[in-house]
């Protein structure tokens, strides 16, 4: 089954390419290249068609040849990153979220920075060392563009963005990419941007911040705005991306999932959870899916298998499922699966994935840049309804207060709910 981990998987791939620094400024497009990338906007167009499942679902064919051909003419006064850029665009205009053009699956590099939009603000929740200072502080501007405008410029490109959730994660994702702010026209250099912080004690802050490779962009971000939780030690760890901890006196364990193993292994952590549970008599379960953009739902599902056998849960009000925006793919699947087999309440925001949606993820390389582009093969109804992200039972949206503080809001929630039934 081909899911949004056959690209995670390219990703990982590209950065020993992305770790050479792309210390020079992008010159418009060269004779050649020109020719090449027209070559390579004529195979996109037609394996496109011939791949997708149903290519002019929201876009008509009329307008999105009308798009290509027009960015074809441009070719000659654009340089690499705009061309990316419009790539990115053009290909939203297919409307669903594993039809990308990636710029992740390129040479590409990061500011030191991650980003969370909370209550409409550009919060920073990740730094490098060097820039730990501004943990929390609000993003103003990059290069003398305000913020808001930043957004509207690369709210049409970025992806994946199936409704305004997921819209809301990759947004914050892609304002650390050098290579889009640029291609986008925002930064007027590329290696080097001027970010304006406003700070959480009322102070403007200008920083010049080069930017540095994925590699280190992934182990540099170090500093970090955590959620706190009463599940600091895991009891069973498959890795640190799937973990249980349980809390004795409540009765109650968390179980933490953020990226999918292979099958044998999530068989085995399963038939382990379900074990723990039984023997330490747990009542209530978490799971957590609000860091999990997806994998394989099967796996997923085999997760829940070991867990329906567990009799000492409360399967009338015990099982909780915790969703977000960046709940997307299989993990928004699964978010569905637990709602329908472990009578699970969700809760949280909704998830970034729609349930009724175009998906299962395809993929081909363009000839002659071996750019990667992905593509919907498949047609998901997951619900009845049509709705922009599965809607938990209980919607809870982080506040900027508790964004700041390190509050968990949703988490807040399930365990009060919990002490109230026991009561």
């Amino acid at each position: 089954m081909k899911t949004i981990t056959t690209l995670v998987a390219v990703i990982a791939a590209t950065c020993a390419v992305s770790a050479q620094a792309l210390t020079q400024q992008p010159l418009t497009l060269a004779p050649q290249q020109v020719r090449e990338w027209r070559e390579d906007i004529t195979f996109y167009r037609s394996a496109l068609a011939e791949h997708h499942i149903d290519l002019y679902h929201t876009a008509s064919k009329a307008h999105f040849d009308e798009e290509l051909d027009r960015l074809v003419a441009r070719l000659p006064e654009l340089n690499e990153f705009e061309v990316v850029f419009e790539m990115m665009r053009i290909t939203r205009l297919v409307g669903d979220g594993h039809t990308q053009f990636p710029v992740m699956a390129g040479p590409h590099q990061h500011f030191p920075l991650k980003f969370r939009i909370v209550n409409g603000d550009v919060r920073v929740f990740a730094t490098s060392d060097a820039y730990g200072q501004y943990l929390g502080a609000e993003l103003v501007s990059i290069d003398g563009v305000p913020i808001d405008a930043v957004l509207e410029t690369l709210s049409p490109a970025v992806q994946p963005a199936e409704n305004e959730y997921g819209l809301l994660h990759s947004l914050a994702f892609h304002l650390t990419v050098d290579n889009i702010l640029y291609g986008a026209g925002i930064t007027n250099e590329y290696g080097s941007a001027r970010f304006v912080f406003a700070t959480p004690d009322g102070q403007i802050a200008p920083e010049q911040i080069n930017s540095v490779s994925m590699g280190d962009f992934l182990s540099q971000t170090t500093n970090v705005i955590e959620r706190r939780s009463p599940f600091p030690e895991p009891d069973l760890a498959l890795s640190d991306s799937l973990w249980l901890s349980t809390d004795q006196a409540s009765r109650t364990a968390y179980l933490y999932f953020s990226s999918y193993p292979d099958l044998e292994d999530m068989a085995l952590f399963a038939q382990s959870v379900s074990r723990h549970l039984e023997t330490n008599e747990i009542r209530n379960l978490i799971i957590d899916l609000r860091d999990n953009g997806g994998g394989d739902f099967y796996v997923g599902l085999a997760l829940s298998s070991p867990i329906l056998m567990t009799d000492s849960l409360d399967w009338n009000q015990g099982i909780y499922v915790l969703t977000g925006r960046a709940t997307y793919s299989a993990a928004m699947t699964n978010a569905v699966h637990y709602r329908q087999l472990l009578n699970a309440r969700l809760v949280g925001e909704p998830t970034g994935g729609n349930p009724v949606a175009y998906s299962e993820l395809g993929s081909f390389h363009l000839p002659n840049s071996g750019r990667m582009v992905t593509f919907s093969e498949r047609y998901y109804r997951l619900q009845t309804e049509v709705t922009h992200g599965v809607q938990p039972d209980v919607f809870i949206q982080p506040s900027r207060d508790d964004f700041l503080a390190g509050r968990d809001a949703a988490l807040d929630w399930v365990l009060s709910d919990i002490r109230e039934s026991q009561n």
